[in-house]
């Protein structure tokens, strides 16, 4: 008998995903925000806005999972007039985007920020945030809490920051108790120079040894001409260094699985005035400058 013909592949189309589907409702007079729907983490967004190439990488939670883009549920914020703090709380599901609920809690986040240099002539000099939330995920209502915080800076055309995140539970495994560090310099946009150095340090259990994950990535570049348009674009030249302790590695022992080295070439492209910083989110600054 002749082998029956293999079906036809199958290759599957490009589905699209929405990641922020919100509505929001501002009163300027008072400085208050609210926001309902698939909404902003409080956490991701002014990491986001801080790191400034996203593309390269994500920000330290979103990589390492502690943190989804955005949540279905509903957020409140309050900013002061000269935009020297705001106060953000937000109530959610808990289980993010790309997730059906699974349980009956809800996740409760707070930010505070606090920008002491706002009256002075370099008002982003100096931004400080605090995070936590109280919160669960998967059917067994695991914990999934967060604390928090973050120092930025932007001087002239150099800017960066550092961030320490701590996690109890992650992806509803209740056991974990990871906790990192991520600090960056960067060129601002729009800087002759595009470039960037950001080193990231996870350790999965305190009392754990030989349980740390170490991620360095540099990048330089300069800007080029797209079709002889005015968009503006960059070409990166980048590279990458991950080294994990024994104790991460598949296999202990293994210098392929311990240390792992990347480096490559990437352009970005910045569709100018399609997607603005909008002046409406709360967790920027008012007029939409970086926290």
């Amino acid at each position: 008998k002749r082998p029956a013909p293999h079906p036809p592949r199958v290759v599957p189309a490009a589905e699209p995903r929405v990641e922020v589907a919100e509505a929001r409702v501002r009163i300027p007079e008072v400085g208050v925000v609210l926001a309902g729907g698939l909404i902003d983490d409080p956490w991701v967004v002014p990491s986001n806005l801080a790191w400034t190439h996203r593309s390269s990488a994500p920000g330290f939670a979103e990589e390492n999972g502690w943190q989804d883009r955005s949540d279905i549920g509903g957020l409140a914020s309050w900013s002061a007039p000269d935009g020297w703090a705001t106060v953000a709380l937000s109530l959610t599901t808990g289980e993010g985007l790309a997730l059906r609920e699974r349980n009956s809690g809800l996740n409760t986040a707070g930010l505070v920020v606090v920008r002491p240099l706002s009256g002075s002539d370099r008002p982003d000099a100096l931004t400080i945030g605090l995070y936590g939330r109280e919160g669960s995920r998967g059917l067994g209502l695991s914990r999934d809490h967060r604390l928090g915080g973050r120092l930025s800076t932007q001087v002239g055309p150099v800017l960066g920051a550092v961030e320490h995140l701590r996690a109890w539970g992650v992806a509803a495994d209740s056991l974990r108790e990871p906790r990192g560090t991520s600090a960056w310099i960067a060129a601002a946009p729009g800087q002759p120079l595009a470039g960037f150095v950001r080193v990231d340090r996870l350790d999965e259990r305190a009392d754990w040894d030989e349980d740390r994950t170490h991620v360095l990535r540099a990048a330089v570049g300069l800007p080029v001409a797209v079709d002889g348009s005015r968009t503006p674009a960059r070409l990166l030249l980048l590279a990458e260094q991950r080294s994990v302790d024994p104790g991460v590695a598949e296999v202990a022992g293994a210098f392929a699985e311990q240390r792992q080295r990347m480096l490559g070439l990437q352009l970005d492209v910045n569709l100018q005035g399609a997607v603005p910083l909008s002046p409406l989110n709360p967790l920027a600054q008012p007029g939409g400058t970086l926290p």
